[in-house]
Parts: C-alpha cells; structure tokens; sequence
C-alpha cells in the first residue's frame, strides 16, 4: 500500500507554466493553474502578460501539490483532466480536498475547477465522500428557495474538510465584497457563516468580524435581515473566550449600528454562558453612553441599552437615567419603565430566564436555527447528486482572469 501512495505522488497530475521573466508560475485569479495537457496550457496563455515561448511548461505531480506548488497556499485552478488524475490519486492517497467549479458554471459543464487541498490524511472517509464534499459546496452556494438541510447535514460530516473552503468563501468577499453584491442567486457566505458558528470555529474568528465591519450597504445587499439575528451567537461561539475583536466592533463607529450590537449581544451571551465577568462588562457598556460613541442621534445607544436590560440593570441605572435625560435612548423603543420592571424581577430570576431564553435558541440544532427562515418557502425534495463526473464544455472564448505570484512569495495576502 505504502509503495502504491509513493507512486501515486509521482504520478503526473497536469502541466503549469513558470515564466522565465519574472520567475513565477500563471495563476487563474488566486490558483495556480495546471492544464490538461501541454497544448491546453499554451492555449490558457494566449492571454497571459508574456509570449508562449517565454513559459517554461512544468510536470506538475500530487507531491508537488502537496508541497504548496507555485506558493498557491494549497488553491489549484485544474482543467477537468487534470481533476480527473488529481481525484485518482488522491483517492488511493487519502488526501482531503474540496472541489468547486470556478466562477459562474453553476448549471453548466464546467471547464475549470477550483481544488483546496487541506491535509494528508489517511483516514480520511471513503472515495464517495470526496464527490459529497464537491456536491455539498455546490448545493449550498445556489439558492432557489429551499432549505438545504441533506447538504448542511453533509457538511457537518465532514467538518474538517470543510472548514477552510468555508473560511475562504468569507475571506473572498472581505477582499472583493463587489464581486458578491447583487448576486442573489449566491447563497454560499449565509451557510459558511452559519455553519461556522455552529462548529464554534476559531480560525474564522478574525474573517467573520472583518466580513461584518463592512460598509451597511454591502451588508445589506449580501445578508439583507439574515444572520443578525444569529451573529451575537456566531461570534461568541468562534471567539474561543478572547473579547478583544469583539470589543473592537463593539468600539468601531465606521462598522453598522447593526455590527456592534450584534458584538455587544455577544459579549451578553459570554456573561449568561459563565465566560465573562458580568461586573467587568456592565463597566464596559457603562463607558459608551458619552454621547460620542456614534453621530447623534443613533439607534447604537438604543440597542446598547437592550443588552444593559438583558444583563440586569441595576448598577447601571444612574447611568441609563442620564442617557434618557441626553436624549441618547429613544423611550419609544425601550423605555425607562423597562427598566424599572426588570429590576422588580430579581437579579437572579430575570438572569436565569435570559439564560433559559439563549439556551432555548442554541445553535446546536443548526436545522432549528436556519429552517424556518422565511426566505425558504419551498420544501426539499432532491437528493445529492453525488456520484455524477464533472464534464468538459467545449472551450469558449472567453479570457480567463489571470494573475501571478512571485516564487518567493510563500502566502497569499489573507486578512
């Protein structure tokens, strides 16, 4: 078995070109990209910044992929035989990766794949579970008013592989979030967000604060009223107990009213869970009520009072009087009697039942979170395609998006 894998390492996968001017290999937006064979190569290059002759053509092999070939941070763009070879091997090898066609094939026959290798692994599940990691990415990024729930089961079985595609999907739309609004067929950052809290994942801490410091209106075009009502959660379960990005969002008046709240409520749910101190978090709610925090007036100090209400106000209340009296807090919108019946409650009854009220909403049941969303009007009825062959369209003529990175570079420039 262990000469078989040796083999299949060796084995060749697809043809790359390495420019003799620059020294760097050709890209395919962030993947390198590796051809079928020597004359689809040269064809890919017809629109590449140099000549054809002045590209080395290299053998690519599966080692070679594993080993970051042309510092791509394992990211392949592969032409469908060169997929072909790539999942035969990587089969026999036990390699996890996930598959998705590149750009706007959904619907057709793509001839180009995006491939992220993400480990060695040679446990990883059997060949059929390489065919329902692709299909599940593909199944979740289109949305056609039905709730994905065999693809979301099928992603959570195979939470480590993945993880990083979802984490990608996050990363890409901080980067170019233009690229992403208007699409309102794309449904693929509302699942990877959701599932990503779900799996209480760390590593998308820092793209999931970045993703909601966005502008409003790139918010509101990608998430509409989606996920806020969630995010407080997402981001408390992917803080991994450390605050400080939370705070920051909390603090940063460039970012939505929306944004910080949902950091401050999650700051909520750290001190109902035992993870922060609640003392430690009423003063820090207690120092943004200066009036400067956002431009006067501001729903920011409205929904900063909800979360001082759902902590119980009682230290506060000099605080909050003050607020009202400054015009900060609209009494439409709570109201000092709110206040004031809270406190009537007890400390420790009105803190209990809010702990009740979070624990009731657990993103445990990622089915219960999601499923009732208005936005899925239609039921489920299909099955995962998961044995289907991608095949290969005739070529077109449209130029593909191609950039470079130089050897030496060893990492993409990821937030």
């Amino acid at each position: 078995m262990t000469d078989d894998i040796e083999k299949g390492h060796s084995e060749t996968i697809g043809y790359s070109a390495f420019s003799l001017f620059d020294e760097c290999y050709e890209y395919n937006e962030n993947a390198c990209y590796i051809a079928d064979t020597p004359e689809s190569l040269r064809g890919f290059l017809t629109d590449a910044a140099f000549s054809v002759n002045d590209y080395e053509t290299v053998v690519v092999t599966l080692s070679d992929l594993l080993n970051d070939f042309g510092c791509s941070n394992g990211e392949y763009a592969l032409e469908p035989e060169a997929l072909s070879r790539f999942e035969k091997v990587a089969e026999t090898s036990g390699i996890g990766f996930a598959v998705t066609p590149y750009e706007d094939s959904i619907g057709l026959e793509p001839e180009l794949f995006i491939v992220h290798v993400s480990s060695f692994n040679q446990a990883f599940p059997k060949s059929q579970s390489f065919r329902i990691l692709s299909e599940t990415i593909k199944d979740l990024e289109r949305y056609d008013s039905i709730y994905k729930r065999k693809s979301v089961d099928a992603a959570i079985g195979l939470k480590d592989e993945i993880t990083p595609v979802l984490i990608d999907v996050l990363e890409k739309i901080i980067i170019s979030p233009d690229e992403y609004t208007g699409r309102e067929n794309y449904f693929g950052h509302i699942y990877a967000v959701m599932l990503l809290g779900h799996f209480k994942e760390v590593r998308a801490h820092t793209a999931i604060v970045d993703l909601f410091s966005l502008p409003e209106n790139i918010l509101e075009d990608l998430f509409g009223a989606l996920v806020f009502e969630d995010l407080p959660a997402i981001l408390f379960r992917t803080c991994g107990g450390s605050f400080d990005e939370i705070e920051s969002l909390a603090l940063d008046n460039t970012a939505s009213d929306r944004s910080r709240y949902t950091a401050l409520k999650s700051m909520v749910i750290g001190v109902l869970d035992g993870v922060i101190d609640r003392d430690q978090t009423l003063a820090f709610f207690s120092s943004l009520f200066t009036g400067k925090e956002a431009d006067f007036p501001s729903d920011f100090w409205n929904l900063l009072a909800r979360c001082v209400y759902d902590l119980y106000p009682d230290e506060l209340m000099d605080t909050i009087k003050k607020a009202y009296s400054d015009e900060l807090i609209d009494p439409f919108v709570i109201g000092l009697q709110d206040f004031e019946l809270a406190l009537e409650q007890g400390k420790e009854k009105f803190l209990e039942e809010r702990r009740l009220y979070e624990k009731r909403r657990s993103m445990d049941d990622l089915h219960s979170r999601m499923s009732w969303w208005a936005c899925f009007s239609k039921k489920e009825d299909a099955t995962l395609n998961i044995l289907s062959k991608p095949k290969r369209k005739p070529k077109s003529n449209k130029k593909k998006n191609k950039k470079k990175m130089k050897k030496a570079s060893k990492k993409k420039n990821r937030r």
